[in-house]
């Protein structure tokens, strides 16, 4: 799909530069005159289009991200097509995403790290409000700008639970391994937002502790550990990381659903009454001590 766009313009968007390509579409750095000097597009050529359901994922993006208009996901501008182009106009983000902020200062202090995982909490909040799944949360598709404000992207995995597609079957496994849920791992078409819980908790394990909760050489190895290993907990990574904090990334990680956090405006609670200081409180919640 690489070509060089360069001052092309799809959608009323000048485009810049290429910022980044991948199975579901080329991201571009471009200006419009309506929405800012600086705006993203995403686009997937027509002519690429031999794959229906590649098609037909990028059109199901373009429905969902329509209604997901909250200050914890990326906005969407414009969503349509023209005679060459699908394309998706979207926010710029004016920061690194997770993984690139690693890479630069190492592991967040998990109270940074608890105000971003926080934020992506709300977010999924609202979208499994509407029925929809990430299925995708990962360091990579959460971007923070330079005000501290976390924003979730890249919904070309999510599932609308309102429609019946024929684009996810069982046996069918989507996601990024080291993230992944247990249920992801067996291929389970019919996905809860408990799935999309166990990935932020995978993720903010990470951010605090600059390893995954399970690794491995493989996917297979890593599949095995996420479905019968037991996760060292995070506190042996890094110090001062409260207890109460480690039982609730142990709850989001919990491999039997029973076991998990059923919701994440159920998250964002927790980690509201932990970030105001009501410790105490909330470990005799948790624990029932």
């Amino acid at each position: 799909m690489s070509m060089d766009l360069s001052g092309k313009t799809i959608g009323g968007c000048t485009i810049k530069k290429k910022i980044g390509e991948g199975g579901g579409g080329m991201v571009l750095l471009g200006s419009h005159p309506d929405f800012g000097q600086e705006v993203v597009l995403k686009v997937l050529p027509k002519s690429n289009l031999t794959d229906e359901q590649t098609r037909l994922r990028f059109e199901r993006e373009i429905s969902m991200h329509i209604e997901l208009t909250h200050e914890n996901i990326v906005q969407v501008f414009q969503a349509n097509a023209d005679d060459e182009y699908y394309y998706l106009l979207m926010e710029y983000v004016d920061g690194p995403d997770v993984d690139q902020a690693m890479e630069r200062k190492g592991k967040f202090p998990y109270e940074e790290a608890t105000g971003v995982i926080l934020q992506i909490a709300n977010a999924l909040a609202f979208a499994h409000g509407r029925q929809i799944i990430h299925r995708d949360i990962k360091p990579s598709n959460i971007l923070i700008n330079k005000s501290g404000k976390a924003k979730l992207c890249d919904f070309g995995l999510a599932k609308d639970l309102r429609i019946n597609s024929n684009l996810t079957s069982a046996g069918m496994v989507f996601g990024t391994p080291n993230f992944m849920s247990p249920e992801q791992w067996f291929g389970a078409k019919d996905l809860t937002a408990q799935s999309d819980i166990f990935s932020l908790g995978a993720t903010f394990y990470y951010m605090i502790t600059a390893r995954k909760p399970f690794e491995g050489e493989s996917a297979t190895a890593i599949m095995s550990n996420s479905l019968f290993g037991v996760f060292v907990s995070p506190k042996e990574y890094a110090e001062g990381i409260p207890d109460p904090l480690c039982g609730m990334i142990e709850k989001m990680l919990a491999r039997e659903l029973k076991d998990r956090y059923k919701t994440a405006g159920d998250v964002a609670r927790d980690l509201t009454h932990f970030s105001k200081g009501g410790k105490k409180g909330f470990f005799g919640k948790l624990f029932g001590t």
